[in-house]
């Protein structure tokens, strides 16, 4: 278990792109701006990977609840992102297993 905080604040990404969509004073379907893209493509890239170490291990390991509440940002180091909230994570027994929450579902797992 690793405490996530940053500057003694805890914060997950949902709690970040509201930060920085007030820090650029972006309306929510506006587009991004340079630095807000580089910043977004970073997180992304970080998330990735991290999705990635859950895949590699063997049996590989579904989260079936990922989202942006469940995305922890750390601020320390060179990895700013951890994912949290295992409570729906599964071992991949098939390729059939179902995800978690609804709203995050690909379209082809809710038909």
């Amino acid at each position: 278990m690793e405490l996530c905080s940053w500057n003694n604040q805890f914060y997950n990404l949902h709690d970040l792109i509201t930060l920085l969509q007030n820090a650029f004073k972006r309306k929510q379907d506006a587009e991004l701006c340079p630095v807000e893209y580089f910043i977004a493509h970073t997180l992304l890239e970080e998330l990735v990977v991290c999705l990635n170490v859950l895949q590699s291990h063997t049996p590989p390991i579904i989260h079936r609840d990922l989202k942006p509440k469940n995305i922890l940002v750390t601020g320390s180091g060179s990895n700013w992102l951890k994912i949290g909230d295992f409570g729906l994570a599964k071992i991949q027994e098939s390729n059939t297993q179902k995800a978690g929450a609804l709203d995050y579902r690909a379209v082809e797992i809710i038909m």
